[in-house]
């Protein structure tokens, strides 16, 4: 819940959260996007995921439609969306490594 709430405040403030070098919000958009998504899909929350490529879909012109100084980009969209396929990614690749040791630490042998 705090990563949508932190992703939600990133994505409608007024102006940008912050300014750095060039692309720098793409990555924002990637990470903002894709630690919900692996959360979700971690959790089984395959639902959450579904909603979330919607709002990676609208998200940019409902923020310029907000705040004017808001500008609608096709990058940020393409991040968003490439932030939910890495997230669920990670996550299903983390949980076949989890099922392909048995749930077990590392080290730990069965008998």
């Amino acid at each position: 819940m705090v990563l949508l709430l932190v992703q939600v405040w990133g994505l409608y403030t007024p102006s940008p959260p912050t300014t750095g070098p060039a692309g720098t919000d793409k990555l924002g958009h990637l990470i903002g996007f894709g630690a919900p998504a692996a959360l979700a899909w971690w959790l089984g929350g395959r639902w959450w995921v579904a909603t979330m490529v919607v709002h990676a879909l609208v998200s940019e012109p409902v923020q310029q439609r907000i705040s004017p100084e808001r500008m609608t980009d096709w990058r940020d969209t393409l991040a968003n969306l490439l932030g939910l396929a890495l997230g669920v990614a990670f996550a299903a690749a983390a949980a076949r490594a989890r099922r392909h040791h048995g749930g077990m630490p590392s080290g730990t042998q069965e008998r």
